[in-house]
């Protein structure tokens, strides 16, 4: 189990990282875009690379994007999110 977290708590930081890199120059957010949505799902697997196989990674990451998609209209205003919130939907989508 500290393995999962460890893996979750590492994926926080990435997604963070890879949501300040999205928003940068983006004037007018329109919702997720599906380059969004796709890179989100395949950056969120390969943090979870080893923890769990690749077809589990895909699900959990895929259920976590599908989550923050209704709490959040775009991808730029997700990054409101803290890293507990992040624990919190990777801890639902079991």
């Amino acid at each position: 189990m500290k393995i999962i977290k460890s893996k979750i708590v590492t994926f926080g930081m990435f997604f963070l990282l890879v949501l300040a890199t999205y928003s940068c120059g983006e004037s007018k957010p329109k919702g997720w875009s599906d380059e969004e949505k796709t890179e989100f799902v395949s950056s969120c697997a390969k943090a979870n690379k080893g923890a769990v196989s690749d077809e589990k990674a895909k699900e959990l990451c895929t259920c976590m994007l599908d989550k923050m998609v209704a709490q959040y209209p775009t991808m730029i205003a997700s990054q409101a999110m803290s890293v507990d919130e992040i624990k919190a939907i990777a801890l639902s989508c079991k």
